[in-house]
């Protein structure tokens, strides 16, 4: 089964590894390049889930534009959200309305099992 997975992540390295990974999970990988990229791709592509790293500003919390960005994404799309930001919990997660959490460093495996179990027994998007 085929997921199309929205991918967003600001560092090359990163970026790459999830790409490369996802897709060979067997994901169908459409990247995006800036948070305005993905909220149009969360409105114009059926897509099963969306991983994404909000750089906020704030090391302390996001502005409230960069929270509304995330919760509009979070209505759209499934989502989890992958940080390195220290304000970052799973209440945070919770009242962003996101699927998961993923605190950077993250060991791939893990980043791997969230993803698979956000996609556990969904079917996927239709792709138009």
């Amino acid at each position: 089964m085929t997921h199309t997975v929205l991918l967003l992540e600001d560092d090359p390295v990163i970026h790459e590894l999830l790409d490369a990974v996802l897709t060979d999970e067997g994901h169908d990988v459409r990247p995006c390049g800036s948070r305005e990229q993905l909220l149009a791709a969360a409105r114009d592509v059926p897509a099963s889930l969306a991983v994404v790293d909000f750089w906020g500003d704030s090391h302390e919390r996001l502005a409230d534009h960069e929270r509304a960005d995330v919760v509009q994404l979070a209505r759209a799309v499934p989502t989890v959200l992958v940080t390195a930001r220290t304000w970052a919990n799973a209440d945070v997660a919770d009242d962003l309305g996101l699927v998961s959490l993923v605190r950077k460093p993250f060991d791939i495996d893990d980043l791997c099992a969230v993803v698979a179990d956000a996609l556990d027994g969904m079917t996927p998007a239709a792709v138009a």
